[in-house]
């Protein structure tokens, strides 16, 4: 592990970055869940077709929201402070990669 020295400004900010990670992380987890459900609900009744698309829209549809949602995970478990990956964003305190203290 690396030891670099930063400011209480860089550190503040890191903190700040994180925060808004974990809040977006949250949203696009609900969003993503609640776009799936649709997607769902639209495959297990084709044959009423209740939202007019078949299964060969649904199921590609359903493959590009699970890649957006992986991408937009990988991106939101990094460190601010050194890029490295956090693991589980939920109880991570601090960046096992930097050590940066993540939470207050």
């Amino acid at each position: 592990m690396t030891v670099t020295r930063y400011s209480e400004d860089q550190l503040a900010e890191f903190r700040r970055i994180h925060r808004s990670r974990r809040s977006r992380r949250f949203y696009s987890t609900a969003i993503s869940m609640l776009v799936l459900l649709v997607l769902f609900t639209a495959i297990s009744v084709s044959d009423d077709r209740p939202f007019g698309l078949d299964g060969f829209i649904v199921i590609p549809a359903l493959v590009v929201v699970l890649m957006i949602s992986l991408y937009f995970e990988y991106r939101n478990t990094r460190c601010p402070a050194c890029g490295g990956g956090i693991g589980n964003m939920w109880s991570q305190r601090f960046c096992p990669t930097c050590g940066v203290r993540l939470v207050d």
